[in-house]
């Protein structure tokens, strides 16, 4: 396999896919003409590996590399810095041009700490708490992943693996029985999950190791007959059977438990994890681009990922204000074919816009901490 370059393009390929997945799914929720039809729930549902494929693209390129202790604090107090920054710019962009009540002292508080007071809309900032309880624990899992013995590392992913993507996997599909036969069978499992140590954000542990194995698989560097196997084809097909799965259950979700355009569990359920995976191990066969403009976009859009995240709610929060005001962006008469289209034509300008602002945030100095982690 090739050698790992300095930036390698298929991995920005992978976080742009990942962003506009994220895009994609708040725009769903948070405009108010997104059809609820088959075909949208089938789409939307398929976002479920936004944040994981962020997560495993991260993996690939911190557990991999030596692990500067020094470089390392500063980037944890760089983001819990920033976490603090834009949850305070974003209450000020919901009171100022969404015209929300002045927050409490206590809410602000609250807010800074991690919490999301009601009404305020900042439930996306659970990522940043996620990003600071992996940056937490990266330093002992980056010493368990270069053992050379790793079996504490397997008994590690193996815990949260059982106790969250098996577990829930199997909750997904009872919870939805109880809904058709009115029975109580997921109940059995409650006790379970307090077995798990590792807390809420434990399955991003996955994530991390799972991407940093799928590159050295990718570059030669794991020999085994699991490894031999997986070759673009299989990747293909893994791919194809996880997103039917999702697919499937989300419809029976929507049809027994009405969840709309996600799906229960999504993040940490099995079929999302080997989706996940295969689109990392697939994006990184594309090791450079050949048409230099469309190179030069990729690489400004993945530099860029966390500025789209920060700036795409606000966007399509003023989106949403503009079709209170402008019915014609309800796309009124369109079919759910038609409407489906024309709202995924709006969240990839929305996506553009944000790439476009966090980029030009980066070139301005006194702007430029605020988009880079």
């Amino acid at each position: 396999m090739p050698t790992r370059s300095k930036r390698i393009a298929g991995l920005d390929i992978a976080k742009c896919i990942a962003m506009f997945c994220v895009v994609l799914l708040h725009f769903s929720f948070s405009t108010r003409a997104f059809p609820n039809s088959l075909s949208a729930n089938a789409i939307t549902s398929l976002t479920a590996i936004c944040v994981p494929l962020f997560f495993a693209v991260n993996g690939a390129l911190l557990l991999r590399k030596p692990l500067d202790t020094k470089k390392h604090i500063q980037r944890l107090l760089r983001v819990v810095i920033l976490a603090l920054i834009w949850r305070l710019l974003t209450i000020c962009f919901v009171m100022v041009v969404l015209g929300n009540t002045i927050p409490s002292l206590r809410d602000i508080v609250f807010s800074l700490l991690g919490g999301n007071p009601d009404g305020w809309s900042l439930g996306h900032f659970w990522f940043l708490n996620a990003l600071i309880a992996i940056y937490l624990f990266l330093p002992a899992l980056k010493a368990l992943y270069d053992a050379s013995n790793r079996i504490p590392l397997w008994f590690i992913c193996g815990t949260i693996f059982v106790f969250t993507s098996c577990l829930d996997s199997v909750k997904a599909i009872l919870e939805i029985v109880d809904a058709a036969d009115v029975h109580n069978y997921a109940s059995l499992l409650s006790a379970l999950p307090a077995l798990n140590i590792f807390g809420s954000y434990g399955y991003v542990v996955l994530y991390f190791v799972g991407g940093a194995l799928i590159a050295d698989v990718f570059e030669g560097k794991i020999n085994n007959k699991l490894a031999e196997k997986l070759t673009p084809n299989m990747a293909i097909f893994l791919s194809f059977i996880s997103a039917i799965w999702i697919v499937v259950l989300q419809h029976f979700q929507h049809v027994y438990l009405g969840v709309n355009f996600s799906i229960t569990y999504g993040y940490w359920l099995i079929p999302t994890i080997i989706l996940t995976l295969m689109v990392l191990y697939l994006c990184m066969h594309i090791q450079t681009i050949k048409y230099p403009g469309l190179s030069r976009l990729v690489t400004a859009l993945g530099s860029s990922t966390f500025g789209i995240y920060m700036l795409h709610f606000p966007l399509i929060w003023l989106f949403a204000e503009l079709q209170d005001t402008y019915p014609m962006l309800c796309f009124v008469g369109m079919g759910n074919i038609e409407a489906l289209i024309a709202n995924i034509c709006c969240a990839v300008i929305i996506f553009v816009c944000a790439g476009i602002l966090s980029w030009f945030g980066r070139k301005i100095p006194m702007l430029r901490l605020l988009f880079t982690l």
